[in-house]
C-alpha cells in the first residue's frame, strides 16, 4: 500500500478507532521504510564520490622526462689512526727505523697489540713502557677511549724489539689520537716514557739521527740535555823536534753537537705534552 492510500484511509471518517491505529502503525513504518532507503541511497552515492576521488589520487603520477636525482655521496668514517717512525740502534750499535700504527676502533676500552709473522714480538720492557704510555695518554685525551679499543702494529727489520726507548712515541702516537690530531711527517722522536709523563733519557741518539736522516726526516726530538752527545774521536798532535816532527794520536771523547754533526734539526722536550707541540704543528 502506498503513502496516499494510507492518507486517504485515515482520512476515512468510516473506520474505527482500531483501524485507525492500525492505518496509521503501517503509514509510520512505510515512512520509515522509505526514508531509510534514501539515507542509504545518499550514503552510497557519498561512498561512490569519495571513492573515485581517492582513486585519482592514488594513480600514479606521470613519468617525468627528466633524469632522476642522484643520491648524495656518503662518506664513511675512516678508522681513527696515528702513524709514526721510531729511531732506535741494533745490536751493532748501528741506526735503525721501525714504524708504529695505533688505531682506534669501535670497542670496550681494550689494548690490542698486533702479532703474526710479519710484526716483531715487544719484550715484557717494550709492553711495560707501552702500558705507561697509554696511561699518560689517556690523563691528558680530550677523547673518551672508553667506547673504543686501541690497537697497535710494530714494523721491525728485527724478530724482536726490546727496552723502552720507543715508549716517548708510543705516548705521543696515543695522545694525537686521542685529540684527534694527525702527527708530523717529517719528525721523529726517541726517549722513554715514566709515568708522571716525563721523557726520560735514552742513547744512541747519534745513531738514530743519523738513520732519521738518510731517511729524509728532518726534525727529531730527544730527551731534554740529550742535543748533544759524547763520541769517541781520535785526537792528533805533532811536536817538532829539530829538523824533525813527530805525530801522536790519541782517542779521546769529545762532546759533539747531533744537529751539526748529522744535519737534522734536534728538538728538546721536557715531557710528553712539549713533545705533542712539536708533533702537532704547534713549533715549528
Amino acid at each position: 500500500m502506498s503513502l496516499l492510500a494510507l492518507r486517504a484511509s485515515l482520512a476515512d471518517s468510516q473506520q474505527t478507532s482500531s483501524q485507525r491505529f492500525s492505518t496509521l502503525a503501517t503509514l509510520f513504518l512505510l515512512m520509515i521504510v522509505t526514508l531509510s532507503r534514501r539515507v542509504l541511497l545518499a550514503v552510497l552515492i557519498i561512498l561512490v564520490v569519495v571513492g573515485l576521488f581517492a582513486g585519482y589520487n592514488a594513480l600514479p603520477a606521470p613519468a617525468s622526462s627528466a633524469s632522476p636525482t642522484p643520491m648524495p655521496t656518503i662518506a664513511l668514517p675512516t678508522t681513527p689512526r696515528a702513524l709514526m717512525t721510531l729511531p732506535a740502534v741494533d745490536s751493532n750499535g748501528v741506526g735503525r727505523l721501525a714504524e708504529l700504527l695505533v688505531e682506534m676502533r669501535p670497542g670496550t676500552g681494550k689494548v690490542f697489540i698486533a702479532f703474526n709473522e710479519n710484526n716483531p714480538i715487544l719484550n715484557d720492557e717494550t709492553q711495560a713502557s707501552l702500558k705507561t704510555a697509554i696511561a699518560v695518554a689517556r690523563r691528558y685525551a680530550t677523547i673518551n677511549d672508553a667506547d673504543y679499543d686501541l690497537h697497535y702494529t710494530m714494523s721491525a727489520p728485527s724478530a724482536t724489539v726490546g727496552g723502552s726507548s720507543a715508549g716517548a712515541a708510543m705516548a705521543v702516537a696515543t695522545l694525537l689520537l686521542l685529540q684527534g690530531k694527525t702527527p708530523r711527517n717529517d719528525t721523529v722522536i726517541t726517549g722513554t716514557i715514566t709515568e708522571e709523563g716525563f721523557i726520560g733519557q735514552v742513547g744512541g741518539v747519534l745513531e738514530k739521527a743519523r738513520a732519521a736522516k738518510e731517511a729524509g726526516f728532518t726534525r727529531m726530538v730527544v730527551p731534554r740535555g740529550e742535543a748533544e752527545e759524547i763520541v769517541p774521536r781520535q785526537v792528533c798532535t805533532e811536536t817538532k823536534s829539530g829538523s824533525s816532527s813527530v805525530k801522536s794520536c790519541q782517542t779521546r771523547d769529545v762532546l759533539v753537537r747531533v744537529d751539526d754533526e748529522i744535519g737534522i734539526t734536534i728538538l728538546e722536550a721536557r715531557d710528553v705534552l712539549q713533545a705533542v707541540e712539536f708533533f702537532s704543528g704547534g713549533v715549528q
